[in-house]
């Protein structure tokens, strides 16, 4: 193994390390909830508020719930634990993005793109906070996808070249087993992997047996996923359809509103605003170039019929489509790293990657001179891109957003990149190539550190502070018994029974009635909302803030949490 890359894994591993112990934040408190409530009893039932004290943890087939909860049970239950699930998961999604590389474009194209690889995927910002989301799409879900993709593309190429022999009974079968697991995992991004999955066999089967054996594995992975979810339904008693209903649930109301003309502009403007946060998370150049090798290989495949060209534009052309798709549909929240589109991310990279190799590669070309002193050139550009954006940029396009320094970080680079794609083959077009990606590596690598020594979150409720000091007050002002209102995260991480009060936030003037009540027959013992950053700000139910103002005094603020004594009413004496 390299020396580089076995560098690269180790500072990945540092900069994971560093924030791994942050507290759970939003959603990242309930599969962690769930899978532990599992590893006790089996069942993906948990407690979430005093209104869902046996909450289902079915939104969707529980395949991440049980692989957590057997995490969990080998190496104890802590955020640390849990996020280093999903550290573990980035490194086999990169081991099958390289092996369909070398599916593809052979050993030697593996081998040379690799530690551009690695680099550019695990010190990246996105890759790094993505895995630390704790969900289906940042951990379990990529490396399925990637590996259906893989197992059709393994019937019809073998180390770059054209497979002449007979199609195996186990490699259908193959597909059919993680179509099955893909959709244990999860209802929804498996189903555009499919008919790419056909795709890609169509040249070597024929569209007849393609759909006939192709299709066939994939049904008979449905029909397996179908009986098998069923059987665990019954064998637990646990209400499995409640998965489908959440599913369908999620894509009828998300992107809902107008029809015509007015709904594609909504969606057009969701997708601006989606594809700029992206594009601040994890740069422009990688989507760049995935973009243009995507137009590229599909004209060599389908306008020249190079077979290989066409198979590699299917397989990035279904990581873009898949990106796009979830920027038209809806905005991430808490200004956190956009999960959904990150299961196509290490395919984005790995082009990237096998891009900057071929760059390198070529600039024997160029120079005798630049040819010898390659590594050193590389390593300066790195390092002081690195401590550029380590130092001056930092992750404030995240806090703050892009300006005129953040614009041209992330401008330059792609637009080197591009101008050397076009003029491939003109010499210092290599040079050029592999210095803007060189420089993209640095800048996001600085802006990985920058995050990793936050103290702040920077996953949900990303650059909120307090979280710590409110937690450590309501333990030591309450005993385990007390019951509070606030969100879940809280009430998660102080160990005390609470009332979520996001519901009461957004429900209008009937949730204040029913916080009045709550209040009044004195069931919390302190009601804990946010200010600027934060899900339950008190101004955005009037009626609520009235109610809290009447029954609970201020008791304490840290950062941007508020903290309000229920039992004390509007006495004076308060310590805002």
């Amino acid at each position: 193994m390299r020396p580089a890359v076995l560098a690269v894994w180790a500072a990945a591993a540092i900069l994971f390390a560093i924030p791994a112990a942050k507290p759970f934040y939003l959603d990242n408190m309930d599969f962690p909830a769930v899978a532990r409530a599992t590893a006790e009893t089996g069942l993906p039932i948990y407690y979430r508020g005093e209104e869902n004290a046996h909450h289902s943890g079915l939104y969707h087939p529980p395949l991440y719930i049980y692989a957590l909860a057997a995490w969990f049970r080998l190496w104890g239950f802590g955020e640390v634990q849990a996020r280093l699930f999903g550290f573990a998961c980035l490194f086999l999604h990169g081991w099958i993005v390289l092996y369909i590389l070398r599916l593809l474009f052979g050993e030697e194209a593996r081998r040379k793109t690799a530690p551009w690889f690695w680099g550019l995927f695990l010190l990246n910002p996105y890759t790094l906070q993505s895995a630390a989301v704790l969900d289906i799409d940042t951990t379990v879900y990529g490396p399925l996808l990637a590996g259906l993709l893989a197992a059709a593309l393994r019937i019809r190429w073998s180390d770059g070249q054209p497979r002449q022999d007979r199609v195996r009974m186990s490699e259908p079968g193959l597909i059919a087993a993680l179509t099955a697991l893909a959709l244990w995992a999860k209802l929804t991004t498996v189903l555009s992997v499919m008919p790419v999955a056909v795709l890609i066999l169509a040249p070597r089967l024929g569209w007849r047996k393609a759909l006939l054996q192709g299709g066939g594995a994939l049904a008979s992975g449905v029909a397996l996923f179908l009986a098998s979810y069923a059987l665990y339904g019954w064998a637990t008693g646990q209400d499995v359809l409640y998965t489908f209903r959440f599913t369908l649930a999620s894509f009828t109301q998300r992107g809902a509103g107008p029809s015509g003309w007015q709904w594609l502009a909504a969606r057009w403007q969701v997708f601006r605003d989606m594809a700029a946060w992206q594009v601040q998370w994890s740069g422009l150049l990688p989507w760049a170039a995935c973009a243009g090798a995507t137009a590229f290989l599909g004209w060599r495949g389908w306008i020249r019929g190079e077979a290989r060209s066409r198979d590699a534009a299917l397989v990035l052309l279904w990581a873009l489509s898949v990106t796009g798709f979830y920027c038209a549909l809806l905005y991430t929240y808490g200004r956190s790293p956009f999960k959904y589109v990150f299961v196509g991310w290490g395919i984005v990279a790995g082009c990237m990657a096998y891009l900057a190799s071929q760059a390198w590669g070529r600039l024997s070309g160029i120079s005798a001179a630049l040819y010898e002193r390659r590594h050193a050139a590389a390593a300066l550009l790195f390092a002081a891109c690195f401590a550029v954006s380590a130092r001056w940029l930092r992750d404030r396009s995240v806090l703050e957003g892009i300006t005129r320094a953040d614009k041209l970080a992330l401008l330059l680079p792609a637009v080197v990149l591009l101008a050397a794609l076009v003029f491939w083959r003109r010499k210092p077009a290599a040079a050029a190539a592999s210095a803007a990606v060189l420089a993209y590596g640095g800048l996001m690598a600085g802006m990985a550190l920058a995050m990793a020594r936050a103290p702040y979150p920077t996953t949900y409720d990303y650059g909120q502070l307090g979280f710590d000091d409110t937690v450590c007050f309501i333990r030591a002002h309450t005993e385990p018994g007390d019951a509070i209102v606030s969100m879940k995260d809280i009430g998660f991480r102080a160990g005390r029974r609470y009332f979520e009060n996001y519901g009461y936030v957004f429900g209008g003037p009937a949730a204040a009635e029913a916080a009045r009540k709550l209040l009044a027959d004195g069931k919390a013992r302190y009601a804990v909302f946010t200010e600027g950053i934060g899900p339950d700000y008190l101004g955005f139910n009037p009626a609520l803030k009235e109610v809290i103002d009447t029954l609970c005094a201020l008791e304490r603020s840290y950062g941007h949490y508020r903290i309000y004594d229920c039992a004390r009413g509007a006495a004076p004496g308060g310590k805002p």
